[in-house]
């Protein structure tokens, strides 16, 4: 059964709960309705009754403090001290408010402007903090928008309170997060080809596949631009004071520049192709084909662990002292990275395709099949 659906024994563990804290409305019953639907669609309706549960008749009008009720009280104590937030018209509002007083917890809500007044003083009365903003339920959660135009591959990337979006006419934009005004504006020898790398304040964009561009997150200008012979088809990876790219020398070489200059600092092998980077800040991991292998390097280029895989695999998950491969046949390989050799082999039941993400402390997933897992990372 999918995670997502509710079992009847979440029901009937909830059921104490809610009954508790709710009014048991009448269930009625109407043979009229019953045959007006008869009328209607021809289908004739069992026991010639439509029964009816007058929820209408419920604490705040609706159904929606029962599930209410149930969430509230199934909050950690650090979830009761932060509080919840909402987005409703009204119904949802009200049943929130009520039974966030009804547990003590505060409860701020987000209402359209134009909201249904008695639906608000409801929501105030039952102590909640109502925040009016919007035309409608929609716009109560948009701060801001901006007309980019047609974007580039480059797509966005935060950098502090910068958010710098790539368009398809070459022009960065850094964008001010908080008000969505436009800061700054740069323009890129070509269309940014891969999405773009950030590290603090520095940019890194690959524009036509060869021009690479270090630029400042902050003021939108360039620190450098350089052209490289062959394209490069990832995006750049940043670690320490290098800017590593997955082509742009010679067939299987990463290239390595000065972060601060841009200058070429060396060329490391790969393998014919690069499959996937990754970097823990200090140290860059890279899968590649010709053979299959993970080699991981170190701030001079120096190759530092090198690990036979059975198959091309995308970039590595950085943990602390684990790297999590994503094998696409189903299987997770964990490295020890004091040791540099696979410290567990697991099977899993789907065909991963791209890089795992390590959340915590389990790895997210996108399987062939369009599902997303998550698996316990192996320690």
């Amino acid at each position: 059964m999918p995670d997502d659906l509710v079992t009847l024994a979440q029901i009937q563990a909830a059921r104490p709960l809610v009954a508790s804290r709710v009014h048991r409305t009448p269930l009625l019953t109407s043979q009229t309705a019953a045959r007006f639907v008869e009328a209607a669609t021809g289908i004739a309706v069992a026991d010639g009754l439509i029964y009816l549960k007058a929820e209408n008749l419920q604490k705040t009008g609706s159904f929606k403090p029962r599930g209410m009720s149930w969430k509230v009280e199934s909050l950690t104590a650090d979830e009761r001290a932060r509080g919840i937030i909402t987005l409703s018209a009204g119904n949802a509002a009200q049943a929130y408010a009520w039974a966030g007083r009804t547990a003590g917890v505060p409860v701020t809500v987000v209402m359209p402007a134009g909201a249904v007044r008695s639906k608000v003083d409801a929501c105030l009365g039952y102590g909640a903090e109502v925040i009016l903003h919007g035309v409608d339920v929609g716009s109560g959660a948009i701060r801001w928008q901006v007309s980019l135009g047609a974007p580039s591959d480059g797509g966005l990337i935060a950098a502090g309170s910068i958010v710098a979006a790539a368009r398809a006419d070459a022009r960065l934009i850094g964008i001010d997060a908080a008000g969505g005004k436009a800061v700054w504006t740069t323009r890129l020898q070509s269309a940014a080809s891969t999405a773009l790398t950030i590290d603090d304040t520095f940019i890194v964009a690959i524009a036509g596949g060869t021009s690479i561009e270090g630029i400042d997150a902050r003021k939108g200008r360039h620190r450098w631009r350089v052209t490289v012979k062959t394209a490069v088809p990832l995006p750049a990876t940043i670690a320490a004071e290098s800017v590593w790219l997955s082509g742009g020398g010679r067939t299987g070489a990463l290239v390595r520049l000065d972060r601060a200059t841009g200058a070429l600092q060396g060329m490391a092998d790969s393998g014919t192709a690069v499959a996937g980077m990754a970097t823990d800040g200090t140290y860059v991991f890279a899968t590649g084909g010709g053979p299959s292998r993970l080699r991981v390097f170190d701030d001079r280029g120096i190759v530092r662990v090198e690990l036979a895989l059975p198959n091309v695999c995308p970039e590595p998950a950085i943990g602390e002292d684990r790297g999590y491969l994503a094998d696409p046949t189903g299987r997770v390989i964990t490295i020890d990275r004091t040791s540099g050799h696979p410290s567990d082999v697991a099977t899993v039941p789907f065909e991963p395709i791209g890089a795992p993400v390590l959340v915590g402390d389990r790895l997210v997933m996108l399987a062939r099949d369009g599902r997303i897992w998550a698996v316990a990372a192996a320690r």
